[in-house]
């Protein structure tokens, strides 16, 4: 942004990755660089009131768990968004161009350029759901359900999907792009608008939610599909794409005002009864550091 935003909102989770930081220390390092800060635990229980007047900029310090609850909850014509990552992937942090020291980060709010970010609100029998990082069928859901509660690492976590990748029972699956059906078993499935999903895995490298875009990868239910998904895990070279299929189920213009755009994506369901995805995608402003690194023009 042209000019310094003289009052931050501060949303942290103090558990979110190794719980080595707290909320004064950073409120501190932005009021150290000029700004007012209104500092709030998400543990409170009090961020609707906090959402309902914020400053002119919100800081998120928390994980990517951290981050879904603020963006769901955040108004699309509400101040612009700065990540200060904490957790253990970091997945939208590292997918929107936050990275380096928190002090950086914070010093680079001033000069920072707003672009716009997509979230999804998913409707099915199951209820109503805002999604910012995807949604998923399959051994990565299954395996994220198995091992969350532990909070396992990065590096465990993928151990864990490579060998539950290779016996996981595969879903039945029916899903509609428009015009073009994808049907089969599939051994995974991921719909997202960001590059990375569940223990930074490259799933979509090419994902920019900058635009209203969802991407589908997936795995077929194949053995040699299978290994070849285990062995890449296996070899810690994830920072390369996965060898997995992607299709991109929408691509329009990018709206030139921050307005809701609807999109419908039918997935059924034939191991676990029918589902009905209705996703929409609502614009939103986010604050980014000038970006500064090599790679797939994927990073907003």
């Amino acid at each position: 942004m042209a000019r310094k935003a003289r009052r931050v909102t501060l949303i942290h989770n103090p558990t979110a990755g190794n719980a080595n930081h707290s909320l004064p220390a950073i409120a501190k390092l932005i009021k150290r660089a000029g700004y007012r800060v209104t500092a709030v635990s998400i543990k409170d229980g009090n961020l609707d009131r906090v959402l309902d007047a914020p400053g002119d900029l919100i800081a998120i310090a928390g994980g990517d768990g951290t981050i879904k609850r603020v963006v769901c909850e955040v108004k699309p014509d509400g101040p612009a968004l700065a990540i200060l990552p904490l957790g253990t992937a970091n997945n939208i942090a590292a997918a929107l161009g936050f990275t380096g020291s928190m002090e950086a980060l914070i010093g680079s709010w001033e000069v920072a350029k707003l672009h716009p970010f997509y979230r999804f609100d998913a409707e099915g029998p199951w209820g109503h759901a805002c999604i910012v990082e995807g949604i998923g069928f399959g051994c990565i859901a299954q395996a994220i359900d198995e091992i969350e509660a532990s909070k396992p690492s990065v590096a465990d976590a993928q151990k864990r999907i490579a060998q539950s990748i290779l016996t996981s029972t595969a879903e039945e699956l029916d899903l509609w792009l428009q015009s073009e059906t994808l049907s089969g078993r599939f051994a995974l499935l991921e719909l997202t608008n960001i590059p990375l999903v569940g223990p930074h895995l490259h799933l979509a490298p090419m994902a920019d939610p900058s635009e209203p875009l969802i991407h589908a990868s997936f795995l077929e239910d194949q053995k040699d599909r299978r290994l070849e998904f285990s062995k890449w895990l296996l070899r810690a070279d994830t920072d390369v794409a996965a060898p997995v299929t992607t299709w991109d189920i929408r691509r329009r213009a990018t709206p030139a005002i921050a307005i809701p755009t609807t999109v419908t994506t039918m997935v059924t369901n034939n191991s676990y009864g029918n589902r009905a995805e209705n996703v929409r995608q609502t614009r939103l402003k986010r604050n980014r550091p000038p970006r500064n690194r090599r790679g797939p023009s994927c990073n907003l």
